[in-house]
């Protein structure tokens, strides 16, 4: 009788050796058919035929790499009463929060679900995320660490596993004295600003899409100014989480989850806001981690490349856009984080808002939208360079075409 060995995990990496399945109780002398397909339509991806065994190792890997799409869309989810603002802590609910975007979805094209079928016995459902390693949970599949740096307008975006439960949103804004030079860390006095982010039940990949120019409007709403407020905290809650549950917490790299029979602690991402570049150009990629990264770049240089074609018409001659962006001074650990960009198999940039730098070159086209602001184009990282003037401190200058 047939049956499934070796089940790969919920949440499986799916680029390393644990997307595979081994299939057993198959007959040695017989030819046996085993169909690869998407768990979440039916659709039939692979068939592959073993014979003169009694087991099968499937390799699942590049089947569920043709279902991933990856990309910095939001997707727009609603969230319900309790999307409002409110000072001092104090969370306005009922109406207030109705319609509001939610900022906290389930990513669906974070993850990918196959079965296999053999001789009529049907595999569970496996899911898979966009990497090497399995993902921790409950952790942000994201490289950066510490404080990261955003500017009103800005988006930003991470990621995380959730295996069962739900997962709850805020972001605090607290601080003042107008928008901060990038890297001045200091924050006046001023009454704290809440904002409910949304909720999401598990099991799924979580998105927290951090929209500036959304938390701005939310701002207004509550009568009060984007110059009142230097730092914003997005905390995430797990509520009823526990690891004694029977879903294992996983530790990612030096990242700590701490985790007990009273509950998984939550999630706190630290952002400083800052004065928007002149010349920034953000661009995101796709990380080691299958989550999606930002950063701004700045812009010191733009061209463009005319490539050789057998239409004499200039009309018809392709032209490609670049950029050379340099990081300026970052700590190792940030310049690790933002070398990913080059390996990564996609990368966008902003095209509207502080990616502006694209849009003067008349580059309007743009593929899907995020938040109010706008949509994002593909690029390609062509060339890089990597410095470090002193120990410890690292510059990243890439070229990018578009």
């Amino acid at each position: 009788m047939v049956n499934f060995i070796n089940v790969p995990g919920a949440f499986s990496g799916a680029l390393g050796r644990g997307a595979r399945c081994l299939v057993g109780g198959l007959d040695p002398a017989a030819a046996t058919t085993v169909a690869i397909c998407n768990a979440g339509d039916g659709e039939l991806l692979g068939v592959k035929k073993f014979t003169g065994s009694a087991t099968a190792d499937v390799d699942l890997s590049r089947y569920a790499l043709q279902l991933f799409d990856l990309g910095p869309e939001r997707t727009g989810g609603t969230a319900g009463s309790g999307g409002g603002v409110g000072d001092g802590g104090a969370v306005v609910s009922g109406a207030a929060g109705a319609g509001v975007p939610s900022s906290l979805e389930v990513a669906a094209e974070g993850s990918v679900a196959l079965q296999l079928e053999c001789e009529g016995t049907t595999s569970p459902v496996m899911t898979f995320v966009l990497s090497a390693a399995n993902p921790a949970y409950y952790v942000p599949m994201t490289r950066f660490s510490g404080v990261r740096e955003i500017a009103w307008g800005e988006c930003d975006e991470f990621s995380l596993v959730l295996p069962a439960g739900s997962a709850a949103a805020k972001a605090t804004l607290t601080g003042g004295g107008g928008p901060l030079e990038r890297g001045d860390r200091s924050a006046g006095e001023c009454v704290p600003l809440e904002v409910e982010l949304g909720s999401v039940e598990g099991p799924c990949v979580a998105r927290l899409w951090l929209d500036m120019a959304d938390i701005g409007a939310r701002v207004a709403q509550a009568g009060r100014a984007v110059e009142d407020f230097s730092q914003v905290e997005v905390r995430i809650e797990f509520p009823g989480a526990t690891a004694s549950e029977g879903v294992d917490v996983v530790v990612a790299g030096a990242e700590d989850v701490a985790a007990s029979d009273a509950g998984i602690a939550p999630i706190v991402v630290e952002y400083a806001i800052v004065a928007a570049k002149p010349d920034g150009a953000r661009l995101c990629w796709i990380n080691s981690l299958g989550g999606i990264d930002f950063f701004t770049f700045n812009a010191i240089a733009r061209g463009v490349k005319s490539e050789s074609s057998d239409d004499p018409s200039p009309a018809f001659r392709p032209v490609t856009r670049t950029l050379t962006l340099v990081s300026g001074y970052q700590t190792r650990r940030q310049i690790d984080a933002l070398a990913g960009i080059c390996a990564s198999p996609r990368v966008w940039i902003a095209c509207g808002g502080n990616g502006q730098a694209v849009g003067e070159d008349g580059l309007a086209e743009s593929v899907g939208q995020a938040g109010g602001g706008g949509g994002y184009i593909r690029a390609r990282v062509a060339t890089r360079e990597l410095t470090f003037p002193q120990p410890g401190i690292g510059n990243l200058k890439i070229e990018v075409e578009i």
